[in-house]
């Protein structure tokens, strides 16, 4: 897993595992339980919407197909402030429904009202403010204990000090993101300074490259979250691996799955 270091010093971050996408990736969550559950995936962040929920059912977990889609639920949004907003359905998305004038802000708290077959469920989420980061940089890095030769990328930007802060991290190389790896990189500002500088991100990169890093700020609650799907994600079942079991989160009445709300900031160079 990849992580990211002050230049020329190797740390240990903690919770590290490793568009502006408003759009949250979907997750199918396999069950132990023959019952469908809802799942929910829904993300608003300080970025122009709109914004998504996506909402399906758990299936079987031996089941290899796409989990069933939710068309016919009733989705609010609402904040601190009394806005309001019904979602609608996305045109030509099964299970997706979106904002149109909502916009996240960092401080407010949100809070996500769903209503299917008879049940309703709840969720909320501060919008935590986060790094921000100014720009991206790029330096030839000579083999270096365990930082091989190549191409790094260096950050620059400010992060907001006394609070406990956590983020997720997401790289794109080419327009593809992580590296095409699906890597969950979730990490703490233990390690980070209030003016960070020179922060090095240890994927290698070559000439040509073009490279877009993207940090969106996550409440406890959601790093968690995300680091239960990425041991989800990363149990291969074997004789000695224990049973996967289904990630925390924020979504009441048994549902599973999470709404989070994230500033998100966005930086890129490209490599000449």
């Amino acid at each position: 897993m990849k992580s990211i270091i002050p230049f020329g010093c190797l740390l240990v971050l903690t919770l590290s595992f490793a568009a502006c996408t408003t759009e949250p990736e979907i997750i199918d969550i396999k069950l132990d339980e023959s019952n469908p559950r809802l799942v929910v995936e829904g993300l608003i962040t300080n970025q122009p919407g709109p914004y998504y929920i996506k909402l399906s059912l758990t299936s079987s977990y031996y089941d290899k197909g796409a989990p069933p889609k939710v068309n016919d639920a009733s989705v609010t949004i609402t904040d601190n402030t009394g806005r309001r907003e019904v979602l609608t359905r996305a045109p030509g998305q099964e299970g997706v429904y979106r904002t149109r004038n909502l916009r996240g802000v960092v401080g407010n708290t949100y809070y996500l009202t769903i209503s299917y077959k008879g049940q309703e469920y709840k969720a909320e989420s501060f919008l935590p403010t986060g790094i921000t980061l100014d720009k991206l940089t790029y330096a030839f890095v000579p083999q270096r204990g365990l930082i091989s030769e190549g191409y790094y990328v260096f950050m620059y930007g400010r992060e907001p000090k006394p609070e406990r802060n956590y983020y997720r991290w997401y790289l794109y190389k080419n327009d593809t993101l992580n590296n095409g790896r699906g890597d969950i990189f979730v990490e703490d500002d233990q390690f980070y300074p209030e003016r960070v500088d020179s922060l090095m991100y240890t994927d290698r990169f070559n000439e040509g490259d073009r490279v877009k890093i993207e940090v969106h700020s996550l409440t406890k609650e959601a790093a968690e979250y995300y680091i239960g799907l990425a041991n989800v994600l990363n149990n291969d079942g074997g004789l000695i691996s224990s049973p996967p079991k289904n990630p925390k989160g924020n979504i009441s009445n048994g549902a599973l799955g999470i709404f989070r709300a994230s500033k998100v900031s966005t930086a890129q160079v490209e490599i000449k």
